[in-house]
This record gives C-alpha cells, structure tokens and sequence, in this order.
C-alpha cells in the first residue's frame, strides 16, 4: 500500500458522506409537492419530474454502494498494512483514528488528548516510519 492510497481513505469517506447528504435532499424532494406557478406565461414541455428524481436516487444509491464496498476494502488493506509494520500501541491508534474511522484531525487531537498540531506532528512521524524517506 502506497502512501497516496492510505491518504486517500478520509478523502473517499468525504465523498460518500457528501452523496449521502445530496441522497436525503432527494428522497426529501421526492415527497415534496411541487409549487404551482401560474404567473409563467411560457409554454413548456410536460415532464414527470417524480421519475426524473426517482432515477437520481436510485442512480446515487448504487454509486453509493460501490464507493462503500471500495471504502471498506481500503481500510481493510491499511489495517493490514499496519499491522503489518512494528508500530507502538500509540502510532496504532492515531492512524485507526485518521485512516480506519477516518475522523478528522480535530477529532483524532481530542481523542489522542493532544493538540491538534502535536497529532498531525505525530501523524508526520508515523507516516515516515512507515515509508522512511518519503
């Protein structure tokens, strides 16, 4: 496993959390009566709007699927490259933390009980242990 690839791993959360927020507005559009205008005076081609929603979520849900299936054999590969390498209990955990439940730095610091800085400082340390001279 390459750096880039276990980097990749929030990223690839980041999206799927973004297609699942983008998922919710559709099933809530879905609903949703739509807003009669009758001040438009334009003649317009009558389109089912429902089904045109109803594609897109069913067009996001699959793409959903797969980007979790690839998520997950991600963090299958790192956890296994991890255990993998001679790392402390400490090292272990911050990039869990980072790369298999993929939090945020705030949230890896607050977890590590260290500040921000120092947890990505030690991120740096780990990451070039695990690729020296990177």
């Amino acid at each position: 496993m390459t750096q880039e690839e276990i980097r990749a791993i929030p990223a690839a959360a980041v999206q799927i959390h973004k297609h699942l927020d983008r998922l919710k507005f559709l099933k809530a559009k879905s609903t949703s009566a739509p807003a009669m205008q009758t001040s438009e005076r334009v003649q317009t081609s009558v389109i089912d709007r429902s089904m045109v929603v109803a594609d897109s979520i069913v067009d996001l849900e699959h793409e959903v699927d797969a980007e979790k299936k690839e998520l997950d054999q991600m963090r299958k590969s790192a956890s296994q490259f991890f255990a993998s390498h001679d790392l402390t209990l400490e090292e272990r955990e911050l990039l869990d933390y980072r790369y298999l439940y993929c939090y945020t730095w705030e949230e890896v610091a607050s977890l590590l009980h260290v500040g921000e800085r120092t947890a990505r400082w030690r991120h740096s340390q780990v990451m070039e242990k695990l690729f020296p001279g990177s």
